[in-house]
């Protein structure tokens, strides 16, 4: 028998020593938290909504009575709470180069063609367009209510900045001269106009690079030199100064750069976790700085204390203090594939982030494969609303962290399966010291432990154990038809909020030998013994893997039942490959055979066994050979491996 003793890492408890039973494993299990839970504030979501008839968001912009979601085909207006109030399309598809509200309306710069000029438009906030002008070629926009500022450059080198009025009527230009590229980005707020020209070129830091102030009549307040080494990414304002995302080239990392009114720089903060450089933005208000990004590492990056939801990238909001660059709240959030931020707004006390929901992290390279082939390639738009104050603390109760029901065996979040092995991290869920399971007189889990239940729509779920920080259910069945279900832990008597997760066809998860969900995956060799570095299981044997999230069904299964003669099955295609081991994997993947697929005698009803031969060609050996697993259309992602031989 191999017992493993999990560490504190918030992966650290899978609750799989019982529901395993006599298969001669047994994982230890011990108290953990998310890392730094105790010090980070994580902000809750105020909705996040999908929009799956669009190829994602691009670009976003807020007042404070709602939002607008640019696609590059279109905008849409919603309310503060969420609701599509309309969509306008434009004439012909294109790119979207910025946004601007006035409170009155909307201003959108965009390019339709390669060749085509740049259009300028404005929408009133009932949804009329208002008026169209063709431009040159473009390069940045703001706005404050009297007026659109657009930033452009001329023939050769030169760079103009122009205000039009809410009436398309052009109010002033001026040609800077040649004063070096825009970057891009514009921030305007009480004070005036700031935009930054200037970027150096690869690591030579030849060219200048310069902050530019203007008012609002047209008169240029004042430049100033910024650091040479800075790739200007962002710029934001808020009536005291003006913040700068930028890459800093000689140290390769994202930095937020705070400078006041006048031009002086007051702080400087590394940006961690690194974000994505082609999918960050920034936004601002008295309160503070918001970063929205996607990460840009793979596999288990996440912000302390947080749950991580895609099998692709996550996404995160960061808030810091203007005054000192320190952290306020952090908050990482994402979909059951992949969240790519495109664009942040703040209004009203509302921060918005719109994006696109991105692929798996392997689905692309399969997609050419005609099982796997979406019907409809368009993958949705989101829109996700976070508040910029969190709400006080409502005193002690059950509370679960953001996003932090996951899957048992790999612990992703991003939605649920019925009959899928969960764990659940918080905080005043239960008794300080683990409980474990009990079996009822029925052959069947309970579904109350030590004063704890869980809900799922209000039907209490089979318990695996309970702790004051860390829980593990079964999903009822009952939620399967459900597009969402309402979460709740209850303890002696009192429910924590309710989060709200997708439901999904299937949500599967490897369980791997030491319970982090990631590394050597728990497989029986075709002998029975355990797969490991050192007892690898030949090509063309057959093996068994140990997984949950299939979705299995039976018809005289209960939820939580002991499994005996009857076992559920998985009633959608399963298929595991391999890593081939080249360069272009996996654009050729090699597929095993699947001979079994379903419940595990002797064990409860949502650990799931699944039996399959290795290929006998496979091209890779060794110790760690990563594979992944897809039930239905839902993946898993390469944070599993087996030793063959």
């Amino acid at each position: 028998m191999t017992t493993s003793t999990l560490g504190t890492d918030m992966r650290g408890i899978c609750g799989v020593a019982a529901i395993f039973g006599g298969l001669g494993w047994t994982v230890v299990i011990g108290a953990a938290q998310p890392a730094g839970t105790s010090q980070a504030v994580v902000q809750p979501i105020s909705y996040f909504k999908l929009a799956p008839d669009v190829n994602g968001f691009v670009s976003v912009a807020a007042d404070p009575s709602g939002v607008y979601a640019f696609t590059n085909a279109s905008v849409r207006r919603y309310d503060s709470l969420g609701n599509e109030l309309w969509t306008q399309t434009f004439d012909a598809a294109g790119f979207v180069v910025g946004a601007a509200s006035d409170n009155a309306g909307v201003y959108v710069l965009a390019q339709f063609g390669s060749s085509a000029p740049c259009s300028l438009q404005r929408f009133t906030v009932a949804g009329t367009r208002s008026w169209s002008r063709d431009l040159s070629v473009c390069s940045s926009i703001g706005a404050d209510t009297t007026g659109a500022y657009v930033l452009s450059r001329t023939n050769g080198s030169g760079v103009a900045l122009v205000k039009y009025a809410p009436d398309n009527t052009v109010l002033w230009t001026h040609d800077l001269g040649a004063v070096g590229p825009p970057t891009g980005r514009m921030a305007v707020d009480v004070t005036g106009v700031y935009f930054i020209t200037g970027n150096p070129v690869a690591l030579s830091m030849s060219a200048p690079v310069t902050a530019h102030k203007w008012s609002a009549s047209g008169v240029e307040l004042w430049t100033r030199p910024l650091r040479k080494s800075d790739l200007a990414r962002d710029i934001v304002a808020d009536g005291t100064g003006f913040d700068l995302m930028a890459m800093d080239l000689p140290q390769g990392r994202t930095v937020l750069r705070r400078y006041d009114s006048a031009g002086a720089e007051l702080w400087s903060h590394a940006i961690d976790p690194e974000p994505d450089p082609n999918l960050s933005r920034i936004a601002a208000d008295g309160t503070g700085v918001y970063v929205a990004a996607r990460i840009a590492a793979q596999g288990f990056a996440t912000l302390p204390g947080q749950c991580k939801s895609g099998s692709g990238s996550d996404s995160y909001v960061i808030k810091y203090d203007p005054a000192t660059g320190e952290e306020i709240w952090a908050r990482e959030f994402g979909t059951s594939q992949a969240a790519w931020a495109y664009g942040v707004a703040v209004a009203a006390g509302a921060v918005y982030v719109a994006g696109q929901e991105g692929a798996a992290q392997v689905q692309d390279d399969f997609e050419h494969f005609d099982a796997f082939r979406p019907a409809n390639p368009t993958r949705a738009g989101f829109l996700a609303r976070f508040e910029a104050v969190p709400a006080a603390a409502a005193g002690p109760r059950p509370r679960i962290f953001p996003d932090c029901v996951v899957n048992a065996a790999s612990y992703l979040g991003g939605g649920i399966a019925p009959r899928e092995i969960v764990t659940i991290f918080g905080a005043e869920m239960g008794p300080s010291d683990l409980v474990p399971l009990h079996v009822t007189p029925d052959a069947r889990l309970d579904n109350a432990l030590a004063g704890t239940r869980v809900l799922f729509n209000g039907v209490a779920a089979p318990l695996l154990y309970v702790s004051a920080g860390q829980v593990s259910a079964i999903v009822p069945t009952a939620v399967a038809g459900s597009s969402t279900a309402d979460v709740q832990v209850e303890y002696n008597g009192v429910r924590s909020p309710t989060v709200t997760v997708p439901v999904l066809d299937a949500r599967p998860g490897i369980f791997s030998v030491d319970g982090s969900g990631e590394g050597q995956a728990a497989i029986w060799n075709e002998d029975g013994t355990l797969n490991s570095p050192v007892n690898p299981a030949p090509r063309g044997s057959v093996i068994t893997l140990y997984a949950t999230g299939g979705a299995e069904t039976a018809a005289n299964v209960q939820d939580g039942q002991i499994l005996d003669s009857v076992l559920p099955r998985i009633n959608r295609p399963v298929w595991i490959f391999f890593d081939l081991g080249t360069s272009d994997f996996p654009l050729l993947p090699k597929a095993a055979q699947i001979q079994y697929a379903g419940g595990v005698p002797k064990s409860v009803a949502g650990l799931l066994q699944i039996n399959f031969r290795v290929p006998a060609d496979a091209v890779t050996t060794g110790g760690r050979v990563p594979f992944l697993m897809i039930i239905g259309s839902h993946w898993t992602v390469y944070q599993v491996s087996v030793a063959l031989k």
